[in-house]
């Protein structure tokens, strides 16, 4: 069950509440966050966070903290399974080429293809660029391990609290946000 909230202020701020409340033997969630489509001019981005390599709650031993930019086409990792990838774990600050997007700690990933595209094609040179830059902004993240090919995913990497949520406001060209999801610590 969830409450879903949008406002808009007279000075323009827009703003979601997101509050969920999972039903006990509810499976965890792969992720908790929004979908954005920008005009496909807005390709770089610039961020403090996890990088350069991807990274995610359960792999990031290969990134470090830090300032890095990128155009949103190299952010892509060039495999298929899983749909998910090229994303930035434990990030404090985005921006998105012009407008510029600011956040509280979350995982982001900006691509050229949606997850419907990636699950849909079986080979990466199929991939049919969506005509937006997709900008998935996420207050929680499932780690990448699946019990598909190896180990189960361990509890202290699942999205599963009972209680979940996220805060979010638009703010002109800034974007804050504020995680209220479960604590998942590596």
């Amino acid at each position: 069950r969830g409450r879903l909230i949008w406002t808009l202020t007279d000075d323009g701020v827009l703003s979601l509440s997101l509050r969920l409340r999972r039903t006990l033997g509810f499976p965890s969630l792969p992720r908790l966050g929004l979908r954005l489509f920008l005009p496909e001019v807005m390709n770089q981005v610039d961020y403090y966070g996890l990088g350069p390599q991807e990274s995610y709650i359960d792999k990031h031993r290969a990134s470090h903290h830090g300032a890095f930019s990128a155009d949103v086409v190299d952010l892509h990792e060039d495999y298929i399974r899983p749909q998910e990838n090229g994303s930035h774990a434990d990030c404090n600050k985005v921006i998105v080429s012009g407008d510029g997007l600011s956040l509280a700690p979350f995982s982001f990933n900006a691509s050229r293809y949606t997850q419907e595209e990636l699950a849909a094609r079986h080979r990466n040179t199929d991939l049919t660029p969506s005509g937006s830059t997709v900008l998935c902004l996420d207050a929680a993240m499932a780690g990448i391990g699946s019990n598909s090919c190896g180990p189960a995913l361990r509890p202290r990497y699942q999205v599963d609290g009972q209680e979940l949520g996220m805060e979010l406001h638009l703010l002109l060209n800034t974007l804050t946000h504020t995680n209220t999801h479960n604590e998942v610590k590596p």
